[in-house]
């Protein structure tokens, strides 16, 4: 990814380089520099974008492969618990190695990325790995007991359940029952609005990606689960436009859907435990886009801005 480093400003603080991180874009950690695991403390405290700040302590691990682990343990009392997992695959890469196996937030690292969809395989496949062949005896008993509250349909059992299967260990919790003949649940029913009969809700939420993609949401007043949500800097007929949304829970987190030729479109997901993850799939353009709350640009918009663009865009 090419950054502009003309508009760099450097600033020395208790021998820490940072640059203005929070005023450039949030890809930008090639201008933080960390000399410790706890200069990216220091940056999460300066409410600094959280990606900005781990990003720098994945440059700052990569050359000392040593604080792999305290960067780990830093990241899981900062961040959502899965993030984590790749500081902790660093420290358990040699099979044997099992001084760490026992600290409560590998553990609560592994629980987190489990429960993530299959599709988080950056965070899924380690944290298999830790489990099954590095930390087996040390966190199988905490990772099972999840399964056996979370049961044979979630994220859990589509992530343990083939594995322990095959190794003879599987637990009641991965056998799958026939679903009882109850009555289905309905989500959120569709409904197209009136854009000159609805208000919205300030302030707005701005999420960034790479390359300029913004995603901009609106709640909508009075009206349940009902979003407008703003895509700019991807391909396709989305680019620029304001698409009205509804919002469902779906396991740990959040799915913003709408209907694309009848059908039902998911383009925003939020998934995780406390902080969430975002991830953007603009109808005609190929996703996953990981996006993240900005909190600037989000002060720099207004819910009000999203919905008079709702109103004055042409239909599809």
């Amino acid at each position: 990814m090419v950054i502009s480093r003309s508009r760099v400003l450097y600033l020395a603080v208790s021998g820490l380089v940072f640059s203005l991180a929070a005023a450039l874009p949030a890809h930008a950690a090639d201008k933080l520099k960390l000399t410790t695991v706890s200069d990216y403390r220091a940056c999460i405290d300066r409410d600094a974008a959280p990606e900005v700040c781990l990003e720098a302590l994945q440059s700052f691990v990569k050359s000392h492969p040593a604080e792999a682990f305290a960067a780990g343990k830093a990241v899981r009392a900062t961040m959502t618990h899965s993030a984590a997992i790749p500081f902790f695959a660093k420290t358990f890469a040699k099979k044997g190695d099992k001084a760490h196996c026992s600290d409560e937030d590998v553990t609560m690292a592994l629980v987190s990325a489990l429960a993530l969809p299959a599709s988080y395989k950056d965070l899924v496949a380690p944290a298999q790995l830790i489990l099954f062949d590095r930390c087996w005896d040390e966190t199988h008993g905490a990772v099972l007991g999840e399964l056996d509250k979370s049961g044979a349909e979630g994220a859990l059992a589509e992530n343990l359940c083939p594995k322990l299967v095959e190794r003879k260990q599987a637990p009641k919790a991965c056998d799958k029952k026939p679903p009882a003949p109850v009555a289905a649940v309905e989500g959120p029913k569709w409904k197209e609005l009136d854009p000159k009969s609805i208000a919205v809700e300030e302030p707005a939420k701005v999420f960034k990606g790479d390359e300029g993609k913004l995603v901009s949401m609106a709640k909508i007043k009075g009206q349940e689960a009902a979003y407008l949500i703003k895509f700019d800097g991807f391909r396709g007929p989305w680019n620029g436009r304001v698409v009205l949304h509804r919002e469902q829970s779906a396991g740990s987190g959040y799915d913003y859907f709408t209907m694309v030729n009848g059908a039902r479109w998911v383009s925003v997901v939020a998934r995780g435990d406390g902080s969430l993850f975002y991830e953007a799939y603009p109808s005609g353009d190929k996703g996953p886009f990981g996006i993240f709350y900005d909190e600037a640009a989000s002060k720099a918009t207004t819910a009000k801005a999203v919905l008079d663009q709702f109103a004055k865009q042409p239909k599809n």
